[in-house]
């Protein structure tokens, strides 16, 4: 094996476990997730975690400055729901990390942004992600929806499984799940409706 194939061996290799790491970084967020849950005493099926961001302006109002927030986190099963929004209680706190994390560990995996609004159907591993803000004229649409392949898997390949075989089916459920909790998709209406920037729905000259 010559110097530039030992290379890209040992290149393959290292990929290999980046992806692997950022999988193990992902179960782990899942798994506090479902520790949460326990915690809250809603242990049960059909468990749901809705996560809700708003964009904050920047202090000097420059548009590039802008940050998400967490405002809002509701964790769901058949035994119940409990919502937290900001406070100084500790499980707030661990909701923040948990989304920060969750969002960091999905972006890494999948190579591209996450929306800061996520919500996570714990049971079939899927995640959804929603921008904060939405055009009413549109509606509500999913911007991302994403299969949390596990990092324990038997497939050498896992990468390749991240592609959800039924996104349809999975989108789906958690609306189901959403409609059953009462819940709402995490984002709000950007402006009142037929105010669109975009011009939806004028005639053209």
């Amino acid at each position: 094996m010559d110097v530039l194939e030992k290379a890209r061996a040992r290149r393959t290799a290292a990929r290999a476990a980046a992806e692997r790491a950022a999988l193990d970084w992902q179960d782990a967020v899942v798994e506090s997730i479902d520790q949460l849950v326990d915690q809250l005493q809603i242990a049960g099926v059909n468990r749901l975690a809705s996560f809700e961001a708003a964009v904050r302006p920047a202090l000097d109002g420059e548009a590039w400055e802008e940050r998400e927030d967490l405002v809002a986190a509701s964790f769901a099963s058949d035994a119940g729901v409990v919502h937290f929004t900001p406070s100084d209680d500790e499980r707030w706190a661990i909701a923040v990390e948990l989304w920060d994390d969750l969002r960091s560990a999905l972006s890494r995996i999948h190579g591209t942004d996450v929306p800061a609004g996520l919500v996570v159907d714990l049971d079939a591993r899927v995640a959804v992600g929603y921008e904060p803000l939405y055009c009413p004229d549109v509606g509500i649409e999913a911007d991302l929806i994403l299969h949390l392949v596990r990092a324990d898997s038997d497939e050498p390949f896992a990468s390749l499984l991240l592609e959800l075989p039924d996104p349809d089916a999975a989108m789906d459920r958690v609306n189901d799940l959403l409609d059953r909790y009462g819940l709402e998709p995490p984002t709000k209406p950007e402006h009142e409706p037929g105010e669109c920037d975009l011009g939806l729905g004028e005639d053209e000259d």
